[in-house]
């Protein structure tokens, strides 16, 4: 079996001594990052569903004989995954849905695996959901959410760098992401916890991020993947300039590889054309160029390892945004017969 690293065996002890503790770290129920995240919710551009505004953690205090216990079985299990990689495989080619969705309209882009802007409500049967905790949420739902379903992956909001998003600071994102993580640690300490999908793809936020967590909770934020948006939307652009598209993402994955997490997976949970259907501004397009620059950029993702899934924007906004992969009576778009002939089916591994 191989032996696990130095560094996986510091955090596992360093774990173990908190779960021993009953207690997140010092400094996890800190007032003065609280109250940013007891703030009322924030508009969306997106109308997303959002639970009540998270109050304080709660402790459940564990006897210590059941602590040690529990914590024995999970040291040993924790040890033999670094012998093989953990968490099933799925589809690398995904979408976003914003509204309901059903198996029939995911079929029709193959094993596509999806998320939505939530973690409640029913799965879709036979494909893989990515399950998204907002900023406002009930610990005790997701909690039971998670020790429904073992294993899963979890998206910690939703672009926190964006004033029009979740708009958190990296300081209060830090203690956001926290809480998140120590729900799964009392709920399904096999759940993969992801940092939030990061707008324009900014790894100089996701370094503020990690050192807010670090300054806050004593060592750097465990996340299982690193995840991204990325739309080209600045002026001086084009929304397809597929150059600047790719620019950003690989100077993501150099970050990664500078900070030693370069063997993680890098998750595009938001990718598209979102100009063209007439909002913010923007006039009508036809879905030409459009099409193209999904065709090639989703061709680039396939071709190369920089990205091990993404999820294009969006699978039906009711023409709210361009992209749409459907229509309003549920038939395929010209970018859902694009998307759909490209869903070649590769699986990622993630570790």
């Amino acid at each position: 079996m191989k032996q696990p690293s130095r560094r996986r065996v510091g955090e596992i002890q360093s774990l173990w001594k908190e779960y021993l503790s009953g207690a997140p770290r010092p400094g996890a129920l800190r007032p003065a990052f609280h109250a940013r995240l007891l703030r009322p919710c924030s508009r969306h551009l997106i109308a997303k569903p959002q639970s009540p505004c998270p109050r304080p953690y709660t402790q459940h205090p564990i006897p210590y004989t059941l602590r040690v216990s529990v914590v024995s079985l999970l040291l040993a299990a924790l040890l033999r995954a670094d012998a093989r990689p953990i968490g099933q495989p799925w589809p690398r080619q995904g979408v976003v849905g914003i509204g309901p969705a059903s198996a029939a309209a995911l079929d029709l882009f193959g094993p596509a695996w999806y998320y939505q802007y939530r973690f409640d409500g029913p799965d879709i049967p036979g494909h893989q959901r990515v399950y998204l905790i907002p900023p406002c949420f009930d610990d005790t739902a997701l909690i039971r959410a998670m020790h429904d379903h073992p294993g899963a992956w979890w998206l910690v909001g939703n672009e926190p760098n964006d004033p029009a998003q979740d708009n958190l600071s990296p300081g209060a994102y830090a203690g956001f992401y926290h809480r998140a993580l120590m729900a799964a640690r009392r709920a399904d300490w096999s759940a993969h916890i992801v940092p939030a999908g990061i707008a324009n793809a900014d790894h100089t936020w996701a370094a503020a991020f990690r050192e807010a967590y670090r300054a806050q909770y004593g060592r750097y934020p465990p996340v299982a993947a690193w995840n991204i948006h990325n739309y080209i939307l600045e002026p001086q652009f084009s929304q397809y300039d597929l150059a600047e598209f790719q620019r950003r993402i690989v100077a993501f994955r150099a970050w990664m590889d500078a900070i030693g997490e370069g063997n993680k997976p890098l998750l595009l949970t938001e990718y598209g054309a979102l100009y063209g259907s007439g909002c913010c501004g923007r006039p009508v397009e036809t879905p030409i160029e459009g099409v193209a620059f999904m065709r090639a950029a989703t061709q680039w993702l396939q071709a190369t390892q920089y990205v091990q899934a993404w999820a294009w924007f969006s699978l039906d906004s009711s023409g709210q945004f361009n992209g749409d992969l459907l229509n309003s009576s549920g038939a395929l778009t010209p970018f859902g017969q694009t998307y759909a002939e490209m869903g070649d089916g590769t699986r990622m591994n993630a570790d």
